[in-house]
């Protein structure tokens, strides 16, 4: 706990920090065969945790030391021997720097308001900056690299999909939460509340039918073993939902109070208020940023659907109807013709 001392944090803040990062690693990742690696996981997700509710404490800069922690000594240890170092760097050090910014109570900045015309700028860009905001791609890179695998069994396309699916159960869980906070990066803030329960129930099946599918291959239970908890179960499980607070509830709409206690970092959470959020018409200079730091093409989903409103802004987003991807998917899963599906998915990803 070296970190603690120079930063205005409470001891009950702390002590919460490190059992939301606790639960979390333990449910994501519930097995490992390197407990070097499995605690560097759960760092690098302290560090992020932190970065969600206290962006002022994380460098603006790319630094080494952050909260205490070698963060370059992290990754190493995580991901060192494995082909996943560099990317697995690259992505968390980008969620770092826009969770950090979006927190930091200025969201007036440049960089945050050209981030999110990044967001609008079409789905492929939604969904691939969404995955890297939930560090969906990351802790199943983790994941493998924790139980002895050295490099993730998918191509970028096939990637997008998984990460696409897990972001898409969670979100649809997650949305009163997201609505509390005036969160930004929430799918179904912008494609619509009403496709919520339908999209959880389609992608569900997706994921039993992947499950089904890859149950005999060892690095993608791995895969698997982090979508079953992150696409809901974590709300019961783990202390920074209001899962008992809310008795016993998931999905219970945020009221003034919750609303207020997320002002105050209730839960380790973080209200971003849309009224200081100013949005630039050109994102061109984010875009850069963004493709300098992402790698691979950004997006997996093609369909569109008009314009939404999320956390106090009024932004325009081509966010696609989920409901086309979910079909093919579950077409694939369950056996039907592959033919005509493999543009999309590749018949190795089953």
């Amino acid at each position: 706990m070296v970190w603690v001392m120079p930063f205005s944090l409470s001891n009950e803040t702390i002590a919460e920090t490190l059992a939301c990062a606790w639960e979390y690693s333990r449910c994501v990742i519930p097995t490992w065969t390197s407990w070097e690696r499995y605690l560097a996981f759960n760092r690098t997700i302290i560090i992020a945790i932190v970065a969600e509710f206290r962006g002022d404490l994380i460098p603006r800069i790319s630094s080494k030391s952050i909260i205490g922690y070698d963060l370059d000594e992290l990754l190493n240890t995580l991901f060192g021997g494995t082909s996943m170092l560099d990317d697995m760097s690259r992505e968390f050090r980008t969620f770092l720097l826009m969770s950090a910014e979006k927190s930091r109570k200025q969201q007036d900045s440049e960089l945050f308001g050209r981030y999110l015309n990044a967001l609008a700028k079409s789905p492929q860009w939604w969904f691939r900056l969404r995955d890297c905001d939930a560090l969906a791609r990351y802790t199943i890179a983790s994941a493998l690299a924790c139980n002895g695998f050295h490099k993730i069994p998918f191509d970028e396309e096939q990637l997008q999909l998984v990460a696409e699916l897990s972001d898409t159960l969670y979100d649809a869980v997650a949305f009163y939460k997201h609505r509390a906070e005036g969160e930004t990066n929430s799918t179904f803030g912008y494609v619509g509340s009403e496709m919520r329960v339908e999209n959880y129930r389609n992608y569900r099946d997706i994921l039993w039918a992947l499950d089904a599918k890859w149950a005999h291959d060892p690095a993608k239970r791995c895969v698997l073993n982090f979508i079953r908890p992150f696409g809901g179960p974590i709300h019961m499980m783990t202390r920074r939902y209001r899962f008992v607070e809310d008795g016993l509830m998931i999905g219970k709409p945020e009221t003034d109070e919750v609303v207020e206690l997320t002002r105050a970092n209730f839960k380790l959470w973080h209200k971003v208020d849309g009224d200081v959020v100013k949005c630039d018409k050109d994102g061109s200079y984010m875009v850069q940023v963004l493709a300098a730091r992402i790698p691979g093409g950004l997006g997996a989903s093609v369909y569109v659907k008009g314009v939404k409103r999320v956390g106090g802004l009024s932004c325009k987003l081509h966010a696609r109807d989920l409901q086309p991807l979910s079909r093919k998917l579950k077409m694939i899963c369950w056996g039907d013709d592959r033919a005509m599906y493999r543009e999309r998915v590749d018949k190795d990803m089953l």
